[in-house]
């Protein structure tokens, strides 16, 4: 900050203005769009959304659950995208840069089938349970259900395997604080 410049304090972010006018000088402003994995809720968006909020140097944030993505306007003087990356990064989920125009620029590699393989070991989990029901309501009750073990094994791996995703957010959300502001919100209406 030079002689000819002062610092003035706004709602949103500090500008300087030309002292000699008394005009604001515009602010250094800069976007960017990350893709955000991880995500499971509303919730989610709304975390990122308030841990980019509380930094000084960004001034808008639009987090998006369902296209997965976050719009972040920023200041690049006091910040970086890879700044802006690690704080996203640190709130658990996965945050990369994206190109502005990533929208229309994928390629063959980037829309090639992937096996959704959760949700397959998810429904080879469920087939025996499945059996078993359709026993109990053809009559003939719990003749057609796995043993207990069985029963026991395949809920152990749903629970702490393929739900892994789910408690790394939840956990996540309550680090964030977020899970107990909404609990208390809960009881309160």
């Amino acid at each position: 900050m030079n002689d000819t410049t002062r610092t003035t304090k706004d709602e949103s972010y500090d500008v300087e203005t030309d002292v000699e006018s008394n005009t604001p000088l515009t602010p250094q402003r800069a976007h960017l769009q990350l893709a955000i994995d991880g995500m499971t809720c509303q919730a989610c968006a709304s975390r990122i959304e308030k841990v980019l909020n509380k930094k000084p140097s960004v001034y808008e944030v639009s987090v998006n659950f369902a296209g997965e993505t976050a719009n972040v306007d920023y200041d690049p003087t006091q910040t970086t995208p890879e700044q802006v990356t690690e704080w996203v990064n640190k709130t658990g989920f996965v945050a990369n840069v994206q190109a502005a125009d990533s929208l229309f620029a994928q390629t063959d590699e980037d829309t090639a089938t992937q096996y959704p393989w959760r949700l397959i070991g998810l429904w080879v989990c469920l087939v025996p349970f499945l059996v078993g029901m359709v026993g109990m309501l053809a009559g003939f009750g719990m003749a057609w259900m796995p043993p207990v073990w069985v029963q026991f094994i395949l809920a152990t791996v749903v629970q702490f395997g393929l739900a892994l995703p789910f408690y790394k957010s939840a956990w996540a959300s309550i680090k964030g604080g977020l899970a107990i502001w909404m609990y208390w919100w809960s009881l309160v209406q």
